[in-house]
């Protein structure tokens, strides 16, 4: 539990907002979002429950910064690192990488990728953060069509089956929630095996239609 500061000894208020987000990180870890408690949180940060308040507004507002600070680290991660290097190997490092992040931040990407039903702005700002998500997948398989030979045309229809791709890694991420002896890597080898088929399909112009007569 953090120590109390003496009267006097200010701390920045954004230094303070990442304090209070660090034991309310390992607050919601634990307890869940109905069972983590804001007294704890301010106690655990050193600082009174008004101020907590005062920083957040309220439990969601706390806790939708605390989902947007998982959401943006994710993100940075995956552009760090799939900057350089060959198409398909930057491809398999973004999707250990999100794996990586389901395990470091379970309780967020429980949240991310479950329906929200209290509405409002936390479930607006999950939507965003789902479709930023998205978009970083989208680009990674474009980057992969197009370094094994994709007609330039064809480039939309693969940035839609990144859509496709999202709902996949949601459900591998669930499953293996309830296998956590299985490793991340095993998980991100068959989501890489799963979308790399379907890349080298498109590509190859082997695709499925409907008989004629269906």
């Amino acid at each position: 539990m953090a120590k109390r500061r003496e009267p006097g000894n200010r701390v920045p208020r954004a230094v303070r907002e990442q304090e209070i987000l660090d034991v309310a990180e390992r607050e919601f870890a634990e307890r869940g979002y109905q069972g983590a408690s804001m007294d704890a949180i301010a106690a655990g940060a050193g600082i009174s429950k008004p101020l907590v308040y005062s920083y957040f507004g309220s439990k969601e507002g706390l806790y939708r910064q605390l989902v947007g600070r998982a959401g943006d680290n994710f993100r940075a991660t995956v552009a760090e690192v799939t900057a350089r290097g060959p198409a398909d190997l930057r491809m398999w490092r973004g999707i250990l990488a999100y794996f990586d992040f389901v395990e470091r931040y379970r309780w967020g990407w429980t949240v991310l990728y479950s329906q929200y039903a209290g509405g409002g702005e936390l479930a607006r700002e999950l939507d965003a953060n789902r479709a930023a998500v998205t978009d970083q997948l989208a680009d990674l398989f474009v980057a992969v069509a197009r370094a094994n030979g994709m007609p330039a045309e064809m480039l939309d229809e693969v940035r839609v089956q990144a859509h496709t791709f999202e709902g996949a890694a949601e459900g591998l991420g669930r499953r293996w929630l309830q296998h956590p002896d299985e490793s991340k890597e095993l998980q991100a080898l068959r989501l890489m095996n799963f979308a790399w088929r379907g890349i080298e399909r498109l590509i190859g112009g082997d695709v499925w239609f409907p008989p004629a007569d269906s």
